[in-house]
């Protein structure tokens, strides 16, 4: 964390990344906020979920799957400006790594440009690290790390991705799917509620060394 930060200083100066700092601290290693979100499988029709025109989705279970020029698009989402190029690898090593965790990979393709991505898990002890705010049972499943390039945003790409996803877990005989994003961000939020997701309540948590503290508020009505 520490080096990304000094990274931001060089790109948007001092200022912006003590205020950009502070807030990473705070919500990395403190407490923070995140609404929870659930979608129910069971209940989605058996016919295609649509997608947004012109975007495509590549659906990889193994790095060694994934296109090399799609391999290098990932490669420059993840690279800043003055970041040397062993640290780019290790970002990009990383992120792949969920590969070995039993996560899969969606690609939104865009004219075979990658647009934005996101994760699928199946509920397995690995799936613990990226959703941690209570169990979920072998039939559940969750969508973690999305993301959207700038330049490809409100075009439906973060949507397609969820729908994708969901008929991942379709397929794949899973009951529910959970996400969750920061309470601060609205955009990831109103994504996915325009995905078809539904609010179960908002967890609250303390994180202390590296472990979560979470204090669940349901969302009267809204519980599977």
């Amino acid at each position: 964390m520490l080096q990304k930060l000094l990274w931001n200083v060089r790109e948007d100066g001092v200022a912006e990344t003590v205020r950009r700092g502070a807030g990473m601290i705070r919500q990395e290693l403190f407490y923070g906020s995140e609404h929870v979100l659930c979608f129910d499988v069971d209940a989605m029709p058996e016919e295609a979920v649509p997608t947004e025109s012109g975007i495509a989705i590549a659906h990889h279970v193994r790095r060694e799957d994934i296109p090399a020029r799609h391999l290098e698009q990932l490669r420059s989402i993840v690279r800043k400006r003055h970041m040397p190029e062993e640290v780019v690898q290790h970002y990009l090593d990383y992120l792949l790594r969920m590969f070995s965790d039993g996560g899969e990979l969606c690609l939104a393709l865009c004219n075979d440009e990658v647009a934005g991505f996101i994760w699928i898990f199946r509920a397995s002890d690995n799936c613990r690290e990226y959703f941690q705010f209570f169990t979920i049972t072998p039939r559940d499943g969750v969508l973690c790390a999305a993301f959207t390039r700038p330049e490809f945003r409100g075009r439906g790409v973060f949507a397609t991705l969820n729908r994708f996803g969901f008929r991942v877990a379709k397929r794949e005989g899973m009951q529910y799917v959970y996400a969750s994003c920061k309470t601060w961000n609205t955009a990831s939020y109103h994504g996915l509620v325009k995905s078809g997701m539904q609010r179960v309540g908002t967890a609250r948590y303390l994180k202390v060394l590296g472990r979560y503290i979470v204090v669940w508020s349901a969302k009267e009505g809204e519980w599977p």
